[in-house]
Order: structure tokens, then C-alpha cells, then sequence
């Protein structure tokens, strides 16, 4: 668990990931956010041409100052198909995300496993070569007393030298495992290593355990939301065509001339889009084909 930990904060695709989460957490809040009431303080002053009348429409100097609510009441649900979009889109980044701790896991996992299983190879060799120390310097005694054959004698010695040069090749292994494990976890790595702890799979047949492993493919279900986003996407850029309707509150602290006894007015307005100059049908093509890609 601590390499886990010590390998996620030393990656820097996760930690770019991470990024990307808080980005389209970003998003969707904006997505939110344009469907949601604004309040604002304006204040204005009007200076025009003094026409010497005394009407109140004709003032030369007025000021005026008043809180402004505006509510959209109706855009096309283009604020809906964008909300859920950046919604379909903060669930892949975490996806993607986990899929790529996943990645990390396994490499420290294989990194790990590979290094205490050379571990093991580089003690047993040398267990070996010990023995066949022994062995030799017994089989040197026995031919120095005139008890042995000098072909038994030269055996142990080619026995000895293998073992040399697997002990040596083991400990050039280890050596590069280890380095390749301080690079994942961003540490160095010349303490001793737990074993690795005892692991049961699952009492399921095989055909059971693929289909479990696929449904918890991450990386899939990541592809599957960005498809879903992107539809959304097609929908929110189509709604343009939609006209909308808009809600205005004015709350006046200060006016001059007329309208000085109003306190307050509230306006609805709407707006059918006629021509754009064919930038709506642009944006539908672009976002089709977004989804066509994703």
C-alpha cells in the first residue's frame, strides 16, 4: 500500500490526470452556472445635448443606478444537454484516471513481484555456491590424499564457476530491478522488501471472471461516457435554432426625470434566430462529428 501511495504522487500522467478531473469539474459547474439567475449593480450616467426644453425626457444630465436580476426561462434546453455533456464528461476524467492508477498498480505490482522473485533466485544460488564450494575443497582434500579422481575435482570447479555467474548475472538483475522500482516510486529502494501477501481469487468460473473483468474495465466505460457527451454535444449545438426567452428584473435605487417615482419593472424578452451567418448549422457538423470520432 505505501508504494502504491508513494508511486501515485510520483506520477506525473496521474497527477496530469488529476488536472483533468478539476477541469471538468470546472466546466460543469460553468455548464451549471449559465442556467442559473445572475445578479449585478449598474450604475449610469447620461449626459446629451441641452435642447433648453423643460421636459423630463430631455434632460442633459441624469444618473441612475439599480440592481439587475436576469433569469433565462427557455434556450432550446441547450443549458440541459451542455449540463449533462460536462456531467458525461467529469465521469470519463475520472475514469480515465482510475484506469491509469490501475495501470500504475500493476506496473509497481510486476515491479515488486519481479524483484523479491530475483531476490529468492540470487539466495538460492548463493546457497548453491556454497555447497559447491564445500564440495570442491572436500574433493580437493580427498585428491591432495590420494583418495580422489581429478575429473571429480574439475566437475566441482565448472560447478563453482556456474554458480559464480549466476550469482553474478542475479545480482546485476537485482540491481536494475530495484533502480526500476526506485523510478516508480520516486524513492530509493535499498531496504529490505515484504513478501507479497496471500492472494485467493474468486471461486468463479472463467467465463464469469471475464465478463467481471470487463465490466470493470475503466478505460471502457471512459469511451462510453465521452460517446454520451458528445451526442449531448450535438444536441445542445442543434437547440441554437430554438428561440429563447429571458426574464429582466430592475430594482432602482436612483432615477432622474419621468421614471423617477418607478421602483422596479420586470421585462420578458425573446429572440427566434433568423440567420447567422450558417455559423448554428457549422456548429451542429463540428459537434457530429466529434461524435462520430468519439
Amino acid at each position: 500500500a505505501d508504494c502504491l501511495e508513494l508511486a501515485e504522487e510520483q506520477s506525473e500522467r496521474l497527477g496530469s490526470l488529476l488536472a483533468d478531473v478539476r477541469i471538468a469539474e470546472a466546466r460543469r459547474a460553468l455548464a451549471r452556472g449559465s442556467a442559473l439567475p445572475t445578479l449585478s449593480a449598474r450604475a449610469e450616467h447620461t449626459r446629451q445635448e441641452d435642447t433648453g426644453s423643460k421636459s423630463a425626457f430631455a434632460l442633459s444630465d441624469r444618473s441612475e443606478t439599480r440592481l439587475v436580476l436576469e433569469q433565462p426561462l427557455f434556450q432550446g434546453f441547450r443549458d440541459l444537454y451542455s449540463y449533462r455533456g460536462a456531467g458525461l464528461l467529469e465521469e470519463a476524467a475520472r475514469k480515465t484516471r482510475e484506469s491509469a492508477l490501475l495501470e500504475v498498480s500493476l506496473a509497481v505490482s510486476e515491479a515488486y513481484g519481479r524483484l523479491l522473485s530475483l531476490e529468492g533466485q540470487r539466495e538460492a544460488v548463493a546457497s548453491s555456491l556454497a555447497l559447491s564450494q564445500s564440495r570442491w575443497e572436500e574433493l580437493a582434500a580427498r585428491l591432495e590424499a590420494g583418495l580422489g579422481r581429478r575429473t571429480e575435482l574439475l566437475l566441482a570447479e565448472a560447478q563453482v564457476a556456474r554458480n559464480e555467474a549466476q550469482r553474478t548475472r542475479l545480482e546485476g538483475d537485482c540491481a536494475d530491478a530495484r533502480s526500476f522500482l526506485g523510478f516508480l516510486l520516486g524513492i530509493p529502494t535499498d531496504l529490505a522488501l515484504a513478501p507479497f501477501p496471500r492472494f485467493k481469487p474468486p471461486d468463479l468460473p472463467p467465463e464469469a471472471l471475464a465478463d467481471r473483468a470487463l465490466g470493470r474495465r475503466q478505460d471502457l466505460q471512459a469511451l462510453a461516457r465521452r460517446e454520451a457527451a458528445a451526442r449531448e454535444a450535438v444536441r445542445a449545438a442543434s437547440a441554437a435554432h430554438w428561440p429563447s426567452v429571458d426574464l429582466t428584473g430592475n430594482l432602482y435605487g436612483q432615477r432622474e426625470g419621468q421614471s423617477e417615482a418607478i421602483d422596479w419593472d420586470l421585462a420578458v424578452s425573446g429572440n427566434l434566430p433568423l440567420f447567422e451567418g450558417g455559423r448554428t448549422p457549422a456548429r451542429v457538423r463540428e459537434a457530429a462529428a466529434a461524435q462520430r470520432k468519439a
